[in-house]
């Protein structure tokens, strides 16, 4: 080692684990830094050590699941250690009785003010640069904040530790005890089963813009994202974990962070979980810095981000729009996922996606439930924004209970789409009226949208969902007395959805219903509707069509019926045939 200024001070801080630990007394409080860059060598100690000790009381984030700490909790008895966790990503041997719900966004203030006093803080970083800073790596998040304000610091010097970039260090001077002990850092995989990739990637590409700041939350599977995003320009990151996924789309260009409202080209995250592969990515990276989360979950920061999309994978969602990220033994996650998924819609252009499969436990278990009991809520129905499965995507902002249960209905999985409206019927999420009980169980065919610009404006041509029906009414309304007429062959001034109904609850086989519309998901305008009935006793198809007035003429209601006849060719129908008034000239 070259001699520096601080090289005395750092040999005289050497030492063993198990006598660096030797400063444990009874009752005190411990940090120990979290996930992926847990300080193993000294957890080791720490749990050989627990059963001479009461009422160690450990503060952490998330120890994963068969880790040196995960073991510390599965051996101390009730009066050695507890825990108070500060998330919901806790081990099962943790034990769900240590978990702290808290906003982790305020969670840095409660340390550095020292409400919660920490006696000692065991951490890991790299050894020390030039200066004797030596770097936090993969964990900045609270962990700054606890060696800042811990009485005493037990640093594991590590030199597979990245070096990163951002506010995650510490001098010599602020370490009280050195370990050197070189090992792997841990890494970390998701346990979970295999989604319909290329229905769950077609969806996000449909909702993500180009020029995004991406939030992907901790715990969401890679495949379908790397195939979504790979093909979009100068996305940004603005994430509270980097992971394998991001790493792999920097390398591809798509995550180029030039078109960010903050930190304009760095990728800005709080802590990594992933492979080793991605900590030697990490190292030394100019164009990544990891800050703390008083800052990276902070909701003014994320919602001052400029197309600020939140994409979350989660294991439930009920009816009303309530979700859960419990999947079961073993693992809860959500630690970073709650502030971005209210802050991220604040952004303007932005917005929050939660995905799912669509069912559970190998095709047993729908993941749309009628209901989710309390303990398993982390996101109130307030909160929900986008939903995504692989049969589709709905926007529950500002959505009543019905329009909610019919649209979540409407992207389950066929086999239990009747279940659940029954269950919605029964709970009275949806009136029971004879229109209400028709049967929402056509496949959403999705290779049938196409995106058109038309006089300057993005108009998207996609098959109605059950969804829609509210938005049929309102184009109804809004249609010129005339075109009325023209429409249904006789004035009509009323449009109850009892005569709706057979427009969006479709089989998308022998009944079709294109819709033309412009403007957000959710909150659509329909500029044209073209409808098809089967009629059995003729093997044809009879459509009707319907443009407002001042979108008439601009060849709306010409690809609306291109893709009702491919549709119905499709079918089987030996052709199609419409019925109007002579004073239809256009038609």
């Amino acid at each position: 080692m070259v001699a520096h200024a601080w090289t005395a001070g750092y040999g005289k801080k050497l030492s063993s684990a198990e006598d660096a630990l030797s400063l444990l007394r009874h009752g005190q409080r411990i940090f120990v830094e979290s996930a992926c860059g847990e300080p193993q060598c000294l957890t080791r100690a720490l749990s050989q050590r627990i059963g001479s000790f009461c009422d160690l009381e450990i503060l952490s984030l998330v120890p994963l699941q068969d880790s040196p700490l995960d073991y510390a909790f599965s051996k101390s008895g009730n009066e050695s250690l507890s825990g108070r966790l500060f998330c919901p990503g806790i081990s099962g041997k943790a034990g769900t009785s240590s978990a702290a719900p808290v906003n982790l966004s305020v969670l840095n203030r409660l340390i550095k003010e020292r409400l919660f006093h920490i006696d000692l803080a065991l951490i890991q970083v790299s050894p020390p640069d030039e200066a004797g800073r030596m770097s936090l790596g993969v964990s900045v998040d609270i962990t700054l904040a606890a060696a800042q304000a811990a009485d005493m610091v037990i640093a594991q010097v590590n030199s597979r530790m990245p070096r990163t970039s951002g506010e995650g260090f510490l001098h010599i001077d602020q370490a009280g005890k050195i370990v050197e002990y070189e090992e792997d850092l841990l890494t970390w995989e998701g346990p979970y089963q295999a989604l319909e990739d290329e229905a769950i990637a077609a969806h996000i590409a449909r909702l993500v813009d180009d020029a995004s700041t991406l939030h992907i939350g901790h715990g969401t599977r890679g495949e379908y994202l790397i195939k979504a995003l790979e093909n979009k320009n100068d996305l940004g990151l603005h994430t509270g974990f980097i992971n394998n996924e991001t790493m792999e789309l920097f390398k591809a260009g798509s995550i180029n962070n030039s078109r960010k409202t903050l930190d304009r080209g760095k990728m800005v995250a709080a802590a990594a979980m992933g492979s080793r592969e991605l900590y030697f990515f990490m190292n030394e990276n100019p164009y990544l810095e990891m800050r703390a989360f008083d800052y990276v979950l902070n909701p003014s920061v994320i919602a001052a981000q400029k197309r600020m999309v939140s994409l979350c994978e989660v294991a439930a969602v009920d009816l009303t729009g309530r979700i859960s990220v419990n999947y079961g033994k073993g693992f809860r996650f959500g630690c970073d996922l709650a502030n971005f998924l209210r802050a991220a819609p604040e952004a303007p252009g932005g917005k929050s996606i939660v995905i799912l499969p669509s069912t559970s436990e190998g095709g047993k278990k729908s993941s749309v439930l009628p209901r989710l009991e309390i303990k398993d809520v982390f996101l109130p129905m307030a909160d929900a924004h986008f939903v995504l499965t692989e049969f589709g995507a709905v926007n529950l902002l500002g959505k009543n209970l019905q329009e909610r249960a019919v649209a979540l209905i409407g992207i389950a999985h066929p086999s239990f789409r009747d279940e659940l409206l029954a269950e919605a019927c029964e709970m009275g999420l949806i009136k029971h009226e004879p229109h209400t009980k028709d049967p929402i169980c056509g496949l959403y065919p999705a290779s049938i949208e196409e995106l058109r610009e038309i006089e300057g404006k993005s108009v998207l041509f996609r098959p109605a969902r059950a969804s829609d029906e509210r938005l049929i009414q309102e184009h109804f309304y809004a249609m010129d007395s005339d075109d009325v007429v023209a429409r249904f062959l006789h004035e009509k001034l009323v449009f109850p959805r009892r005569d709706i109904c057979c427009m969006c609850r479709i089989d998308y086989l022998r009944d079709m219903t294109i819709l033309a519309v412009t403007g957000e998901p959710g909150f659509e305008k329909i500029l044209g509707i073209g409808a098809s009935f089967f009629q059995p006793a003729t093997q044809t198809s009879e459509v009707a069509f319907s443009v407002l007035k001042e979108w008439q003429g601009k060849r709306i209601g010409s690809v609306l019926i291109r893709k009702l006849a491919q549709s119905a060719i499709e079918s089987g129908a030996k052709g199609i045939f419409a019925f109007t008034i002579a004073q239809n000239q256009r038609m």
